[in-house]
């Protein structure tokens, strides 16, 4: 029974880098313009502050950013309950849902801690991900459906429930598709290999079922 950190969303404000510099950079034009009257910068004492607080707060931005790089973006809210994955279960904070009370099940597992992210042009936050961007969808047979974004911090932690994620495969919860991408399996051998190892499996726990039987 593996588990993984659940993480909320928050409207909240947050600090970051880009909420810090910008808006200086923003005032000190802002005044600028009004002191000039829109009209070309005239060599004044004001200005000349202006202008190298503007300059001096971009600079620093680009050193903030070069010694965020080692470090993750701003978490926009907060870790709190974990996500439980049993051989029958699903646990999601303190809700348990069995596989019996499951339709389908679709997972994402694109996202890591330390992960290199796109970065628009003049983003100042660190450009590695806090490996939060990831999550798990349940549809249950009431026409609930059940969502939330969990922690990872390696690109192959779901390995370490890959039987379960079989077993939600041989019960009908999961798509093949969404099997083999979440347990990283790519190229024509991966997909052929793990569709010889659920057949294994399969085998094995119907012979246990009609051993038990007997």
């Amino acid at each position: 029974m593996e588990r993984f950190s659940i993480y909320n969303k928050s409207d909240k404000f947050y600090w970051s880098n880009n909420r810090i510099i910008y808006p200086i950079i923003l005032i000190c034009l802002t005044i600028l313009l009004i002191n000039n009257k829109g009209s070309i910068i005239e060599k004044n004492s004001l200005n000349n502050i202006l202008l190298s607080i503007m300059f001096f707060a971009f600079v620093g931005g680009m050193i903030l950013r070069l010694i965020a790089i080692p470090k993750t973006k701003p978490l926009q809210g907060n870790i709190d309950g974990f996500l439980t994955f049993d051989m029958n279960s699903i646990q999601i904070d303190n809700e348990v849902y069995s596989l019996e009370m499951i339709k389908n099940i679709k997972i994402s597992n694109d996202d890591y801690y330390g992960k290199l992210i796109a970065s628009t042009k003049g983003n100042l936050n660190s450009p590695r991900s806090n490996g939060v961007d990831n999550y798990l969808k349940i549809k249950l047979y009431s026409g609930e459906i059940k969502m939330c974004n969990y922690e990872l911090y390696n690109s192959t932690d779901l390995q370490k429930i890959r039987r379960e994620l079989i077993n939600y495969y041989l019960n009908g919860k999961i798509e093949f598709e969404n099997l083999a991408n979440v347990l990283g399996e790519k190229n024509q051998k991966e997909i052929k290999e793990l569709k010889l190892e659920i057949e294994a499996i399969s085998t094995i726990t119907n012979s246990h079922y009609n051993g038990f039987g007997h």
